[in-house]
This record gives structure tokens, sequence and C-alpha cells, in this order.
């Protein structure tokens, strides 16, 4: 009888912590977290051609870091609205020969999305759905063997809009994990570039989880 007494209780309070575990992309719940991103590139080149030697030989080296808060909030059951901000600091290195180019970056943006989840059990699934954004950096390109004309320092600003894919898993009641899956993104960036002119680009971008590696923490809160 004790022993059946036990399992009740433990059925009892398994059944209690599952409920309490449904909350987490309730209406009414919010969530507060961090995205993080990384991306490392690396590449080495060596190109013949009878007619010139030696063979030229390019090595070719990129990092891209960036960090930024996020918050949502569930207007209805498994949907929820929000913005993030993010900065992204990047390296690029590239070695032709004795000539050795540097560029680094520093950008920023914001984005409002809307996102619909199909969870299993309501502790791991995905959630997808359109966001929309601006951004603006500025980036400075020198080269070591090139007259200090070559050198460039530009400004861009645009803005995005595209659709997410991400996974998501809920390890705790009150923490929720994420990470990016696929990504559709269209980009319009204006650039100055204040000794060689200024510019316009229009891109369309699939990328499907080889973008590096795209992170977020979060903790859940509000309907408890």
């Amino acid at each position: 009888m004790k022993h059946m007494k036990k399992l009740m209780i433990f059925i009892a309070a398994f059944l209690f912590a599952m409920q309490i575990s449904k909350a987490q992309t309730e209406k009414g719940d919010q969530n507060l977290g961090v995205n993080l991103g990384y991306t490392y590139q690396q590449s080495n080149n060596v190109d013949v051609n009878p007619v010139v030697s030696p063979p030229s030989i390019t090595n070719y080296k990129f990092t891209n870091f960036s960090s930024g808060p996020n918050y949502s909030y569930f207007i209805a059951d498994k949907l929820d609205i929000g913005a993030a901000l993010s900065y992204t600091s990047g390296s690029q290195n590239s070695k032709d020969g004795a000539d050795v180019s540097t560029q680094s970056s520093k950008n920023y943006s914001a984005t409002i999305f809307i996102r619909k989840y199909f969870m299993y059990h309501d502790k791991i699934g995905f959630r997808m759905g359109p966001q929309i954004g601006y951004f603006g950096g500025t980036q400075k390109l020198t080269y070591s063997q090139q007259p200090a004309a070559y050198n460039q320092n530009t400004t861009s600003n645009g803005y995005t809009a595209g659709f997410n894919l991400d996974f998501v898993y809920y390890p705790a009641k009150n923490i929720g994990l994420s990470a990016t899956i696929a990504n559709l993104q269209y980009a319009h960036t204006k650039d100055n570039n204040h000794n060689m002119g200024d510019g316009n680009s229009d891109n369309l971008n699939l990328d499907f989880i080889n973008n590096g590696l795209n992170l977020s923490v979060f903790y859940v809160f509000g309907n408890k």
C-alpha cells in the first residue's frame, strides 16, 4: 500500500510538472534572451599558370561574431511577436603572394518578427516566420603592398526582409534554447566609399545550416 501511495504521488507530481511546462508557449508568455552568432571560414588556393612562375598562392581567413538582446510576447498560443538588436564584428585577411589585404567591419541591426511554433510535448520543436530589419555599419580595407589610395573606408546602411526557421528546445521550465536552421533573406544596401564613390546593391540569399552558428538563449516568464 505504501508503494502504491508513493507511485500515485509521483504520477500526480509528474502530471503537475507537465501541466506547468505547457505554459512556455501560451498566450501571455514572454521571452527575454540573447542571440549569439559565430562564423569562421578558411581556404588555401594554388593557381598554376604555365606562363608565370612560380605559382600564385592565396590564403584566405574570415571570422565573424555577433551578439545582442531579443524579446518576444505571445499574442496567442504558439504565436509570438518580438524584436531583436544585434552588434556584429568581423575580420577578413587575404594573402596573395607578398600582398596582404586586411578588412575589418563593425555593424549593428534592429529586427522585428512574428513566429509560429510547432512543438512536440511543448518541449522540442520548430518555429518559423517573417521578419524585417534595418542595419548599418562601417568597413575598412587596407593593403600591405598597394599605394594608400587603394585603401577603402566604407559606410553602409539598408534594410532586410526575410523568413527564418529555428529549432527550439526547453530544457527547463523557464529556460529556452534555439538554433537557426534556415534563413531566406533579401537585403538592399547603400554603400558610401568616401574616396571611391558610392553605390547600391540588392541581394537575395538562402542559407540552410551552413551560415555559421547562430544560437539564442532566453528566459521565459509572464503567464505563470
